[in-house]
């Protein structure tokens, strides 16, 4: 009953690019398989994808893929009908909501998406829109409810016009993240989007999934890590809005990667100098290396290092819970080992320092927004 789904519109003529929007390469992918891989990675599994101009082009890519397409025989009419078509489908397979997400903006970053869904199970609200400074961007997150609606509307304005009738439904999420924004129509876009692809770590992300395979990592321990990056983006976006000047990408990625290498003696060190070796990447080495421990760092100092920190500590499993929960089941694990526990027992209490002063700076009780 609670079926969310992505939908990709991927149909269009892309005549003002003067090229095929959705196999345009970035990095080792294409647009389109981008989208697909941000949604699994997110968590969402159930992929539709409306195609349309070039369909047999796109369709070994989509199976391939592990989504599923349907044909929009009347593309030509614009990109309403294609989402007619998808959310027609969608109803089919009993969605209960869905993401919407034009081919034209490849750029989205599969945390966004857990951000979204994070706030859509925890808001009463059927319509979810991502925000980059008060600008809508997409994907946006639409209830199944207004299904039927879109497709016996047949007015002006399409989409948008039956969604401006449900404002009051609806709710924007402030995700700190551009790409949202940024789609393309022309070369000189796409061109832009390259740059904005190489200059703000995309690289680094698909490295991150490619290192969790090439680890062998625990599927449970790549839910913990995703549920860790999730926590922790959404502590740096609050704080971001407060003036501090995080990396979200960086958090994310080392949320991730941070238990790459659980299981192995000193696995916090062990994982830094893999995530170093295959990223090159400093900052994130740095991060997850202190995960477990900030040793002498200055805990009233709070940078990315400090927000991950605390994120693994209120994360168990892919749940968050309370650090008076941390605490006891800590002592419980350390019950026949009574020389470890106040080393572990420090670790909670620093995180406890660390809430207190996130707390203080938001003005709000931290699990008020986890």
């Amino acid at each position: 009953m609670n079926k969310i789904m992505g939908l990709i519109l991927s149909a269009g003529y892309s005549s003002r690019m003067g090229d095929f929007k959705p196999l345009l390469p970035f990095g080792k992918e294409n647009a389109l398989l981008r989208q697909i891989k941000a949604f699994q990675r997110a968590g969402i599994q159930d992929i539709c994808v409306v195609v349309g101009h070039h369909a047999e082009r796109l369709i070994p890519v989509i199976e391939n893929a592990g989504a599923q397409w349907v044909l929009n025989s009347d593309y030509h009419k614009g990109m309403f009908s294609s989402v007619q078509t998808g959310v027609r489908r969608l109803a089919s397979l009993g969605c209960s909501s869905f993401f919407l997400l034009p081919v034209d903006y490849p750029l989205i970053r599969w945390w966004i998406i857990r951000i979204l869904l994070h706030a859509y199970q925890k808001e009463d609200k059927k319509i979810l829109y991502p925000c980059f400074r008060r600008q809508k961007g997409h994907p946006p997150l639409i209830s199944a409810d207004y299904i039927e609606e879109i497709i016996e509307f047949s007015g002006e304005g399409g989409l948008r016009q039956v969604l401006l009738q449900h404002e009051r439904e609806s709710m924007n999420v402030e995700v700190e993240e551009e790409s949202i924004l940024l789609d393309m129509d022309t070369q000189e876009d796409y061109q832009m989007l390259l740059k904005y692809f190489a200059q703000y770590g995309y690289l680094e992300e698909e490295k991150c999934f490619d290192l969790l395979d090439q680890e062998n990592v625990n599927p449970d321990v790549i839910a913990h890590g995703k549920k860790v990056a999730e926590v922790a983006a959404l502590m740096g976006i609050a704080l971001k809005q407060k003036g501090y000047l995080f990396n979200i990408h960086q958090i994310a990625c080392a949320g991730l990667l941070h238990d790459i290498a659980k299981g192995r003696p000193d696995h916090a060190k062990a994982g830094a100098e893999i995530v170093f070796q295959h990223l090159n990447c400093p900052k994130i080495a740095e991060i997850v290396s202190c995960h477990m421990e900030l040793g002498d760092r200055d805990i009233t100092v709070l940078d990315e290092v400090a927000i991950v920190y605390l994120a693994d500590k209120l994360v168990r499993g892919t749940k968050v819970v309370t650090l008076e929960e941390r605490l006891q089941a800590t002592l419980e694990k350390f019950k026949g080992d009574p020389s470890s526990a106040p080393f572990a027992v420090e670790r909670i209490q620093k995180a406890e320092r660390l809430k207190e002063q996130v707390e203080k700076i938001l003005e709000i009780n931290l699990y008020q927004i986890l």
